[in-house]
């Protein structure tokens, strides 16, 4: 059950298009080349009537109601349900904490209690949950005594071949001009405009749809609108050129924001300049693939980016950590076996 074109996209994998699978699909595909028979329920038109749906569920604490609803028409004919987003089953949760809903629910949860459709009841409706990322779970463990079924993490990670295949096509040398920053999740996109009114001689890009360029910006900042989940390739040529990538944060939370980022980040061999949340799934200065700066700290974003102009032997260095690790430990095929190797225990304990 997800609320992407999980379908479409895998079509369009499947066609030969240059798309990526970590950013939709979740382990569909990993799935649809199972064993499993996989019935998805995804991406839901906007009608009129689910809207009005929705609608309702969110002032009773089921913002996805539709699609949860949509997911029961079908409940007869499968042996699991796995939803990717924890925040997306609080109603499939209350029929199953109410003993209405016999199936079992997987799920994942991106954010330790810091949304209020994750809250712990929640959690403990679900027959498993898993965290994503052991930082997730740390912090989760820290305000409640989790049950030993939601104990458990799963890795994040990315679409390495995505990302290497394309740049062993590159003929140009990186041009590392600038500092690219993307992603929609509690970002501080203000900051670094403010940041690069002090860096001329670098690029800011900054990849994000729905953000407004503030008035009488520096002629060194750039915004393109055009990218989103449907076509994360366009970043590939924005990171390939970058010094480093940046991952501003706005807000210090229990949520995971920007790992997606990170790791495409350091599958371009990039060097990270990330705000120290104490969600973040990797200590960036610790594993030496990059720079964490405070929150709201200018100067630090400052420093930071200058250092690694000044520094370019070490910045190269730092990208080559971040790639090993991605490659050993956070990308998406790992996720994807270990994905089907909790779906299999449940195989396991019907049998």
């Amino acid at each position: 059950m997800t609320d992407l074109p999980v379908r479409k996209t895998y079509t369009r994998i499947k066609a030969g298009e240059d798309v990526d699978r970590h950013n939709i699909l979740y382990g569909y595909d990993a799935l649809k080349e199972s064993e499993w028979e996989v019935t998805d329920v995804s991406y839901n038109k906007r009608t009129f009537f689910t809207r009005i749906i929705n609608s309702i569920g969110f002032r009773l604490g089921f913002p996805h109601l539709a699609l949860e609803l949509n997911c029961l028409r079908k409940i007869r004919k499968v042996d699991l349900i796995y939803c990717h987003f924890l925040q997306l089953v609080p109603f499939l949760s209350l029929l199953k904490r109410t003993g209405l809903l016999k199936t079992p629910v997987l799920a994942i949860a991106h954010e330790a209690f810091s949304y209020r459709f994750t809250l712990y009841k929640t959690w403990i409706g679900i027959d498993k949950v898993l965290s994503f990322g052991e930082k997730t779970r740390d912090l989760a463990l820290a305000k409640h005594d989790l049950p030993p079924q939601h104990r458990d993490y799963i890795d994040w990670g990315v679409d390495v071949d995505f990302y290497t295949n394309w740049i062993q096509k590159q003929t140009e040398s990186p041009r590392l001009d600038s500092l690219v920053v993307s992603g929609s999740a509690n970002r501080d996109y203000d900051l670094m405009v403010d940041v690069f009114n002090n860096i001329p001689e670098l690029k800011l890009i900054i990849c994000y749809k729905d953000y407004q360029l503030p008035d009488n910006i520096s002629q060194n900042v750039m915004l393109d609108r055009s990218i989103d989940r449907n076509n994360v390739g366009k970043l590939r040529s924005y990171y390939y050129h970058s010094l480093a990538v940046g991952i501003p944060l706005q807000v210090d939370m229990d949520w995971c924001n920007g790992s997606t980022v990170l790791f495409e980040a350091m599958t371009m061999m990039k060097p990270v300049i990330m705000t120290a949340g104490r969600a973040n799934l990797i200590d960036i200065e610790k594993e030496k693939i990059g720079i964490s700066v405070g929150f709201g700290d200018k100067k630090g974003w400052i420093d930071a980016i200058n250092y690694l102009k000044a520094n370019p032997d070490e910045a190269k260095e730092m990208g080559e950590r971040g790639f090993a690790l991605v490659k050993k430990k956070y990308n998406y095929n790992l996720f994807c076996n270990r994905l089907l190797e909790e779906i299999s225990k449940f195989d396991n304990k019907k049998r």
